[in-house]
């Protein structure tokens, strides 16, 4: 019996031996893991970077097409649910292929490495992502169809980021009723939409603003509405995706 425990061949299989449900589970969690753990480091590697890197895509390529709101929200998510699902059975087929084959040791090390590279890449395209696509912001007042407390989705066209003239756009403005400020407390500023009648090198002009804007207020053009309570605070699907009028 100790001979037999101590046969290389018999330690290596029963060490190397990889389980579907554990590639499944980490694959779930962030793609490329659950290969790394079967052994298939250069599928781990182009799983990581699919899904590191498809949000940024998307958003690139949304601020350049500015298809439907609804459309960008479900492809969101939709593409982050279906990499992971992608990997997770990819990485069991594999697992079930090579159950009894003796696969490669992977260093505890990189498990580690694809985390934290997650973590750090994700929070650096999120800077880049929101070049784009910047978060939503809900309005001051209504205006153009969008409804006054509703959250609109933004786009920013070019690598400038800048507002085009003639284009519907959220900008930022200090709130009206002035007065004291508490000094521990952020300045609240208020999300107004309006279209753009002219602009210069570091400030635009807006229809409904006899004052410049600063280019840092200027939050985006406006694309639809991507969120909308009631009075009574129950979420209004049919709200969601309202695009702002042209007129």
């Amino acid at each position: 019996y100790a001979a037999f425990m101590s046969s290389p061949e018999t330690a290596t299989v029963s060490v190397r031996a990889r389980n579907p449900v554990v590639a499944f589970v980490l694959s779930m969690l962030l793609p490329g893991v659950g290969h790394l753990y079967v052994g298939d480091a250069p599928a781990a590697l182009v799983l990581f970077l699919l899904n590191l890197l498809s949000p940024a895509l998307l958003a690139a390529v949304w601020a350049m097409v500015a298809f439907d709101v609804k459309v960008y929200l479900f492809t969101d998510k939709g593409l982050s649910v279906g990499i992971r699902l992608l990997a997770a059975v990819l990485a069991v087929v594999t697992a079930i292929r090579t159950r009894k084959s003796p696969l490669p040791n992977v260093p505890v090390g990189l498990y580690g490495v694809l985390f934290i590279g997650s973590l750090a890449g994700g929070t650096m395209l999120a800077k880049l992502v929101q070049h784009w696509t910047p978060p939503p912001a809900d309005l001051t007042t209504a205006a153009y169809g969008i409804e006054q407390g509703e959250y609109v989705q933004t786009r920013k066209i070019g690598p400038a980021g800048e507002p085009q003239v003639g284009a519907l756009v959220v900008y930022l403005a200090d709130h009206p009723d002035g007065g004291l400020q508490n000094p521990l407390a952020p300045i609240h500023r208020d999300a107004f939409l309006a279209r753009v009648t002219a602009k210069d090198a570091t400030t635009f002009s807006v229809s409904d603003r006899d004052a410049s804007v600063p280019i840092d207020d200027y939050l985006g053009e406006a694309v639809g509405v991507i969120f909308s309570k009631s009075p009574e605070n129950q979420i209004r699907w049919d709200r969601i995706g309202v695009q702002p009028n042209s007129q």
